[in-house]
């Protein structure tokens, strides 16, 4: 693409920042009493159904952000 250039990440270490997002975020929440810590914290335990589905989301996004353009400046 003439005026592009592509940009490449690494989607793992994406995913981990994507991951570490999520986890800085429902500290809020349940900070706030948004979401009920026992909730939280009982998700991440025993069947892991939370954290299966924040990594499986992660992943998920960073694997879109694996190849994005930017415009050149000038």
């Amino acid at each position: 693409m003439e005026g592009m250039h592509e940009i490449r990440t690494d989607p793992v270490v994406v995913a981990q920042a994507i991951s570490d997002a999520i986890n800085e975020y429902m500290r809020e929440l349940v900070d706030r009493g948004v979401v009920d810590r026992e909730a939280w914290e009982a998700g991440s335990g025993v069947d892991g159904e939370l954290l299966r589905l924040k990594h499986e989301v992660a992943a998920s996004v960073a694997a879109r952000w694996e190849v994005s353009w930017r415009r050149d400046d000038g």
